[in-house]
């Protein structure tokens, strides 16, 4: 089971798991923060309790639908094994993945910190 939870104006966590079998309920939860128009995106993944590459390929669905929305995306307090699946791939250099939290204000260039 999964979800994301609405923190804030533009601010999520995602709770549970981030797998094959729950990435399109996610996706779906997911339509709603991105229409709602914040210019701003933080998806904070510290609850997650597994992923898999299904769920590696949802934060890239979810980088593309925000940068085609002309908005700013960045997902904190990611895990250890996403990091690692990002780097197979390179998808580390193009993710704005970060390790803690965040604050202050974020663009579009992605970093690992």
């Amino acid at each position: 089971m999964a979800e994301l939870r609405v923190a804030g104006s533009g601010e999520c966590t995602v709770h549970g798991e981030m797998v094959f079998g729950t990435v399109s309920d996610l996706l779906a939860q997911g339509r709603a923060i991105f229409s709602a128009g914040s210019p701003a995106l933080k998806i904070d993944l510290r609850d997650i309790a597994r992923v898999d590459s299904a769920g590696l390929v949802l934060l890239l669905e979810w980088f593309k639908t925000a940068r085609r929305g002309g908005q700013d995306i960045v997902f904190v307090n990611v895990p250890a094994q996403v990091f690692a699946m990002a780097g197979i791939s390179n998808l580390d250099q193009v993710l704005p993945l970060r390790r803690g939290a965040m604050t202050g204000s974020f663009g579009h260039a992605p970093a690992a910190e």
